[in-house]
């Protein structure tokens, strides 16, 4: 959000700063996106010792560095968010991309550990 407020108000975003996201402004003036940017539909949150890390299916959230009570949710079943399939053995390949996306967030963007 803040990338996309800093372009449409001409300004520049803080130098040295390593800011997660992008400019959202290409879409809102119904533009293409660059074809060297694909958009990615995975979105990433944090909140204390939370982080989830959500796909176009899929929900995870990991709390105290993976200690749990970790949450996972097919949200095409289940957009309640009422079965938690974290533990379940039908999902683990989705649970583990979700959590390899997910430090792969926290690394770049230095936002703590879920692992």
């Amino acid at each position: 959000f803040f990338l996309t407020v800093a372009e449409a108000a001409g300004a520049q975003p803080p130098a040295g700063r390593n800011l997660p996201g992008r400019s959202f402004l290409p879409l809102a003036a119904n533009k293409a996106l660059p074809k060297k940017q694909p958009w990615r539909n995975l979105v990433f949150a944090q909140h204390r010792n939370t982080w989830m890390a959500r796909d176009f299916r899929y929900k995870a959230v990991v709390r105290d560095g993976g200690r749990g009570p970790n949450e996972l949710y097919d949200l095409r079943t289940d957009g309640r968010e009422m079965k938690n399939e974290f533990d379940n053995p039908q999902f683990v390949v989705t649970r583990d991309r979700l959590r390899g996306e997910l430090a792969a967030w926290q690394k770049r963007y230095n936002a703590g550990a879920a692992e």
